[in-house]
C-alpha cells in the first residue's frame, strides 16, 4: 500500500504497521523523496461493511453500508410469513344513531 506525502506529493512506502484493535491498524509511512524525508502515521480503521463476513465475529462491530442494510432488510420482508388480517371490517361513524356515534358498516 503506498500514500503521497501530504508535503511533496510524492509517492511514500509504509514500512511498519501495528494492529491497535480488530478494526483499527496504525500504518507507519515514510516519503521516498530524501529531500523531503517525511515519516508520518496513518490511522487505519474499518468504517463501514460492504458485505457482511460469512465468519462474523461477535467482538466486531462494524457498521452496515446503507446498500446492504436494504438489502437484508428486503431479503427478511421476502422470508417473512404473510399475515392475514382478521378485522370485523370498516367502522362508520353515524352521527344520527341512537345506540352511539360509532357503527359496523354492514359487509
Amino acid at each position: 500500500m503506498r500514500f503521497r506525502c501530504p508535503h511533496c506529493n510524492t509517492l511514500s512506502n509504509v514500512r511498519n504497521s501495528e494492529q491497535q484493535s480488530p478494526t483499527v491498524t496504525y500504518l507507519y509511512v515514510q516519503c521516498t523523496n530524501l529531500e523531503c524525508g517525511h515519516n508520518w502515521r496513518v490511522d487505519a480503521a474499518a468504517a463501514l461493511t460492504l458485505s457482511p463476513s460469512a465468519r462474523p465475529r461477535t467482538d466486531v462491530l462494524i457498521p452496515l453500508s446503507p446498500y446492504v442494510r436494504r438489502a437484508a432488510l428486503g431479503m427478511h420482508m421476502q422470508l417473512a410469513p404473510a399475515g392475514e388480517h382478521k378485522g370485523s371490517g370498516p367502522l362508520q361513524l353515524d352521527l344520527m344513531d341512537e345506540d352511539g356515534p360509532i357503527t359496523q358498516h354492514p359487509s
